[in-house]
């Protein structure tokens, strides 16, 4: 009797054991799997708060480098420029977390909620923002093939005008250089080296990592406005307002098929018209165009080449087609 009582409080042990177990590892499944979701959503939640902060004026200080520099003249401190350096390098620091947290932007986490729709709109118009700004500070005209030396010199001529017994070493401080008249010329050189380095620094940070955007900007306009609801007008009207690079723009609507009036050269037959344009709309005389800098051009339809007439015709064709 006794190994019966002994066995079944065994038993009883073994099967409350293996009860608790069971419901402590489905609390454990349950309430952190949530946490860690609600851990995700709260994460992506504050990065999407922080990008609101951001507003254009923000972004158009985050990429205005010039206030980050001293003015000339006179020439500068020692410490002076290299404060200049750090704060520079702190602000490549600053643009670079913010382009972290905007390319990990999850569209998967944002999709299935009820604001949906809004969502997609900010973080398209941060994007945009982004890339309006980086276009801005981008110099299209610098030259990369100039040399930035590690040590300034002075021409052989002028260092023949130094008074006997003065050295000059390459790099030294201007301070160094008695006479004004060298000393005024050796400063601008210096200066002018200092601006071919922070300008190099500067549009080569922003070449690489302008291209990086872009190619993200694309994949996101593609990924998100693809889903429902489809709001092809409000897509168009982003990249339009914020003036997304052609190119990329054509793109982009082409693989959503968003139809798009890219611009293209009208010309009037006797060749005293011409101007860049995008057609907009055909009333029978007048055809209206629209130009880079958002103005409206209206041509009496008569006056264009044949190649714009064909034009007009086969766009009001194809909208007749639709309806």
């Amino acid at each position: 009797m006794k190994i019966v009582n002994f066995f079944l409080v065994n038993l009883f042990y073994f099967f409350t054991t293996i009860l608790f177990t069971l419901v402590f590892s489905f609390y454990n499944v349950h309430v952190f799997s949530e946490d860690k979701t609600l851990l995700s959503s709260s994460n992506e939640k504050q990065t999407m708060e922080k990008n609101k902060n951001i507003s254009m004026e923000n972004f158009k200080k985050l990429f205005d480098f010039e206030d980050i520099f001293p003015q000339y003249p006179p020439y500068p401190s020692v410490d002076t420029i290299n404060k200049a350096e750090e704060d520079l390098r702190q602000r490549f620091l600053s643009i670079n977390k913010i382009l972290k947290t905007t390319m990990e932007f999850n569209i998967r986490q944002y999709n299935k909620l009820p604001n949906w729709t809004s969502i997609r709109k900010e973080h398209g118009e941060y994007c945009l923002l982004l890339i309006h700004y980086m276009n801005v500070a981008i110099d299209p005209h610098f030259d990369f093939s100039a040399i930035v030396s590690t040590n300034v010199s002075l021409p052989i001529d002028k260092l023949r005008k130094l008074p006997l017994g003065q050295l000059f070493t390459s790099g030294m401080s201007p301070e160094g250089i008695k006479d004004a008249e060298l000393r005024k010329e050796y400063e601008e050189t210096l200066w002018k080296n200092h601006q071919l380095s922070w300008g190099r620094q500067i549009q080569s940070y922003l070449k690489d990592n302008y291209s990086d955007t872009i190619t993200y900007s694309q994949t996101y306009f593609i990924e998100s406005y693809s889903q429902s609801p489809r709001t092809d007008d409000e897509l168009l009207n982003l990249l339009e307002k914020y003036n997304y690079p052609e190119e990329e723009k054509i793109n982009v609507l082409k693989i959503l098929n968003i139809p798009y009036q890219s611009f293209r050269e009208w010309q009037s037959k006797d060749g005293q018209i011409k101007i860049t344009a995008k057609y907009i709309s055909f009333d029978g005389q007048n055809v209206t165009l629209k130009t880079k800098d958002q103005k409206h051009e209206t041509i009496i339809f008569s006056n264009l080449r044949e190649e714009e007439q064909k034009y007009v015709r086969e766009q009001t064709n194809e909208k007749k087609e639709k309806r």
